[in-house]
């Protein structure tokens, strides 16, 4: 009996050792991304909480830039929102007002706001007063497009895709609505994507004699260095792998198109040079047999005359 609860108890102190070992370096692996995380958030001007959604940048001389996002998350049984910073640890060792930037993804009510670092503890300001939650966000909304092609890069026509987001406060997937490109190749999504969204699509089908895509599913996440909504199929940021394109790659070689024969036009003739015209000769339009008459006329004529002149002498 003695040895049975032994055993319980090392295998309980155990397991504590183990469990504490976790908690220790997930603590520290959180706090080297997470400078601060405060109760409170963000809500729109409607009063609802803003989830998944970049509120602006602060950076501090050598210590690169940290990014304050808030996010809603049930806590205690009730759904609250939070701030988090995410930036360099060493930002808890820094003293001193930073001013918020925008960041693209929301446009944040007007006024000062920043962020003081005092004894490794930072606070949100509004113009010098500190404030918990930011009210009255206005989220910026992106349209988005992205060429679909083969390995030539030439557009693929008739591919399908399905664009897919959760629903508010939720995990469950909800597809809104599916796309199929055009003759240009181009996936366009209907409406516009809000920053503080989470969205992705899958595709359908590829058109016959191609492949569909690699990637099981493409992530559309707000793009912070870009201020807009990229593609991407790592979205951990700083390292996103955005995507320009998606490659549907055609099956066997690219077919070789077929030239078209162009008419040879037919030459128009041009006029020659034109002889000059040729003077008329004087009596070149007295008939021929005119002349033959006066001839005759002429010779009778000298034949009477000298046989009258032989008669003449004989008298």
């Amino acid at each position: 009996m003695k040895k049975k609860l032994l055993c319980v108890l090392l295998a309980l102190c155990f397991a504590f050792v183990c469990q504490t070992a976790f908690a220790v370096s997930f603590s520290r692996e959180e706090y080297r991304q997470i400078v601060f995380e405060a109760i409170g958030g963000a809500s729109d001007a409607n009063g609802k909480l803003c989830d998944n959604l970049w509120l602006g940048t602060v950076e501090a001389p050598r210590l690169g830039t940290a990014y304050l996002y808030t996010f809603v998350d049930v806590y205690e049984g009730k759904t609250q929102g939070f701030l988090y910073l995410y930036g360099d640890e060493a930002y808890l060792a820094y003293t001193g007002e930073l001013a918020l930037q925008p960041c693209g993804a929301c446009v944040l009510p007007q006024g000062n706001w920043s962020i003081r670092f005092q004894s490794g503890r930072p606070v949100l300001m509004l113009n010098g007063s500190d404030k918990a939650k930011i009210e009255g966000v206005k989220i910026s909304s992106f349209p988005f497009s992205i060429p679909v092609v083969d390995q030539y890069g030439d557009p693929v026509e008739g591919a399908v895709f399905d664009l897919q987001t959760v629903t508010w406060g939720g995990n469950d997937e909800m597809s809104l609505g599916t796309v199929t490109t055009g003759a240009d190749g181009i996936l366009r999504f209907p409406g516009m994507l809000q920053a503080d969204g989470a969205y992705w699509f899958k595709q359908i089908s590829a058109p016959k004699g191609y492949e569909p895509m690699q990637e099981e599913s493409v992530a559309l996440e707000m793009d912070l260095d870009k201020g807009v909504i990229s593609a991407m199929t790592d979205t951990e940021h700083p390292n996103e792998v955005r995507l320009s394109q998606v490659i549907n790659r055609r099956q066997g070689a690219k077919p070789t198109p077929t030239p078209t024969s162009t008419p040879t036009p037919t030459p128009t003739p041009m006029p020659g040079p034109q002889p000059a015209p040729r003077p008329p000769l004087t009596g070149d339009d007295t008939p021929l047999w005119l002349w033959g008459g006066l001839a005759l006329v002429c010779v009778v004529v000298a034949i009477a005359l000298v046989l009258r002149l032989k008669k003449g002498e004989k008298k």
